[in-house]
């Protein structure tokens, strides 16, 4: 999910605190805030919020400014005042402009590509990542305290996908609410999982 909020002026935290609503009540993953300046404080506090969310979680703050060129028409020109703290890094991995991929990595990047297009075209509800050249990528999945985690092994040609409850107070009876629905869950995925409860363990964080 996308949340986009246009502001004609400079940025204020009216407007800021209204894109927090508005991207936690529609579960947003990537949040833009477009003005004609974004402010200092408002910057600070997008570059914060960077830092302290899920990688799933992207914040922008871009400037819009307005270009004519002789007798053109008037076009819009967009620049970037907050990002995520990878995004350019990863932007220029993927166009390769970051140097040259290993065989592995390339392989790693086309798949997240391939597997983003497939679910833009299928209009899934989980929501596409940027794709990147490493062995995994996280999902959101509308739920505090839950992560959808997908692999991908090259070498032995295998993918794997693991739901990660990290809620330690709802973990273990949401487990077993899921497993309530063993039987469903395996015949629409079409295939046995593994349920492994591990309530002393702590889910791993990927990378």
């Amino acid at each position: 999910m996308v949340l986009i909020e246009n502001q004609l002026n400079l940025t204020d935290h009216g407007h800021l605190g209204q894109l927090l609503t508005y991207a936690a009540g529609l579960e947003a993953v990537t949040i833009i805030w477009i003005a004609r300046q974004v402010r200092n404080p408002h910057r600070a506090a997008l570059d914060w919020l960077n830092s302290v969310t899920e990688e799933e979680i992207s914040f922008f703050g871009i400037e819009i400014e307005l270009w004519q060129i002789g007798s053109s028409p008037v076009a819009p020109k967009f620049n970037l005042a907050s990002k995520p703290n990878d995004w350019s890094k990863t932007v220029s991995r993927a166009s390769g402009r970051d140097g040259e991929l290993t065989e592995t990595k390339k392989l790693q990047l086309d798949y997240w590509a391939a597997l983003s297009e497939r679910l833009e075209e299928q209009g899934s509800q989980v929501q596409p990542r940027t794709p990147r050249p490493q062995h995994w990528a996280n999902y959101a999945v509308g739920r505090s305290g839950c992560q959808l985690t997908a692999r991908v092994n090259t070498r032995d040609q295998r993918v794997a996908v693991q739901l990660a409850l990290k809620d330690q107070e709802e973990a273990e009876p949401l487990f077993h609410l899921l497993k309530q629905e063993k039987d469903a869950i395996e015949g629409e995925i079409g295939v046995e999982l593994s349920w492994l409860p591990k309530p002393d363990k702590l889910a791993p964080k990927a990378g």
